[in-house]
């Protein structure tokens, strides 16, 4: 093989090397997958401060409580929101 048509492979392979990760790029930078990415990360985060919290319950049993319940309320709070509209829907109704 001579060096310019190696030359020409290398470049074919960089070219396609590049789409796919230009592809990748434009994937993962789409709004919907960076807040999909970051809900992981905040449902990791609370998962990870309740349980640090309930490993220190014996001495913090008041922190401990509360980290579960704001975790638990992060993790719940779109039912929670479908059940406060709903609740308010019916009341405009029955007035």
């Amino acid at each position: 093989m001579t060096d310019l048509s190696e030359a020409r492979l290398n470049a074919s392979a960089a070219r396609g090397r590049l789409k796919v990760t230009a592809d990748y790029a434009r994937q993962r930078l789409r709004p919907a997958s960076l807040l999909a990415d970051g809900r992981d990360v905040a449902k990791e985060h609370a998962i990870a401060v309740a349980t640090t919290a309930l490993s220190s319950r014996k001495s913090r049993l008041l922190v401990a409580l509360s980290a579960v319940v704001v975790g638990t309320g992060y993790l719940m709070r779109k039912p929670i929101a479908r059940y406060f509209l709903k609740q308010v829907s019916k009341e405009k109704k029955n007035d």
